[in-house]
């Protein structure tokens, strides 16, 4: 079709109809009524500002959030189905995924090309408020760029503590607890992965969660306690590009990786 190739999906209900929204690398954003032959509603992206990458959807289906390319992230109130802001990543890093922040209205997550950052931005403002930082590199760093990237983001529901499950391109699965960033780990990774701590810093008016490798120490190990397993499981074996959770009589987590490969962590 003249759209092109679907980029990124969602699913919704919205009272009579059921809505499967996808958006498509021509810049289309389609919102397919899946009770009838017809679409509910098409927006159309300006491909100036870059190719659609990922899109997330307001929980009340108010307005939706694209991310690009080129590092843009632009709103569209979809009850009128007109634009209204549009931001941009100071480094135009490529948007990987994006998904709606679960405790404040008007921010949504990005996980963008590079230094495993993952940040929230306040759309309303256009300020990044908040930043996960797993990266050697200085944080918020635009000059020494990791390659690696965030692919896959889960946001916990918005009752008790804000946590954020992420994975990508260096195949560890991290847990980030919002509300203690010193409680976060990394949940799976290679064996030959060293420990880290957590650190929370104050960098040009952004809030800044940096995982820090461990210092090896000689001699007898401490006996402070840290969060997570005590030797990590091995994981993935190639890039990790999605993960999600589901509940039974206990919660698990699932990732999916580029090599076809599907693991539930429990």
């Amino acid at each position: 079709k003249e759209d092109g190739c679907v980029v990124d999906m969602h699913h919704f209900n919205s009272g009579a109809q059921s809505v499967l929204a996808y958006a498509t690398v021509n810049g289309s954003l389609v919102g397919w009524d899946l009770r009838s032959s017809s679409n509910a509603w098409t927006l159309k992206h300006d491909l100036k500002s870059g190719l659609i990458t990922s899109f997330a959807v307001d929980i009340h289906q108010c307005w939706l959030c694209i991310g690009t390319s080129s590092g843009t992230m632009a709103c569209w109130d979809m009850r009128f189905q007109l634009p209204i802001s549009s931001h941009c990543h100071p480094s135009r890093a490529r948007i990987r995924r994006l998904s709606m922040h679960p405790l404040y209205q008007s921010w949504v997550i990005a996980a963008v090309q590079g230094n495993n950052e993952v940040s929230m931005w306040d759309m309303e403002t256009g300020d990044r408020r908040f930043t996960l930082w797993a990266s050697s590199a200085p944080p918020l760093s635009e000059l020494q760029p990791s390659a690696h990237s965030v692919h896959g983001i889960y946001c916990s529901p918005a009752d008790g503590n804000p946590i954020l499950l992420t994975a990508g391109s260096d195949m560890k699965i991290r847990f980030w607890d919002l509300a203690y960033p010193e409680r976060s780990y990394i949940v799976a990774g290679s064996t030959s992965s060293p420990s880290v701590s957590y650190y929370r810093k104050i960098i040009e008016g952004t809030e800044v969660v940096q995982e820090i490798q461990n210092k090896q120490k000689v001699g007898p190990s401490d006996d402070t306690p840290r969060r997570g397993p005590e030797s990590l499981p091995v994981g993935h074996h190639d890039i990790i590009t999605d993960v999600a959770t589901f509940q039974t009589s206990q919660g698990f987590i699932v990732t999916a990786s580029r090599d076809g490969i599907v693991k539930v962590w429990k």
